[in-house]
């Protein structure tokens, strides 16, 4: 994830989180304890053929981390866009 203002494809929370911090996946990812790469899919727009949905291990992790501002249920917004 780059340091410029995101595009208006919608993306999770997690991302916009992260944005608003200006911090990257490879900050994120040992304290989440994964790769970059898995940072980095999860928070690419959903229509991004490589977006990836985060395992609730993931989700779970990130939801500690951000103290809840990123809660499990804000990766459901996919659906929601999507239908």
């Amino acid at each position: 994830m780059s340091k410029c203002p995101p595009d208006p494809r919608p993306r999770c929370r997690f991302a916009h989180y992260l944005f608003e911090r200006r911090l990257g996946p490879r900050d994120v990812a040992p304290l989440l304890g994964c790769s970059h790469e898995q940072v980095r899919r999860v928070c690419l727009p959903f229509d991004d053929p490589d977006w990836r949905r985060p395992s609730e291990k993931l989700k779970q992790k990130v939801a500690a981390w951000t103290g809840g501002a990123v809660s499990a249920s804000d990766w459901l917004e996919r659906e929601r866009v999507s239908t």
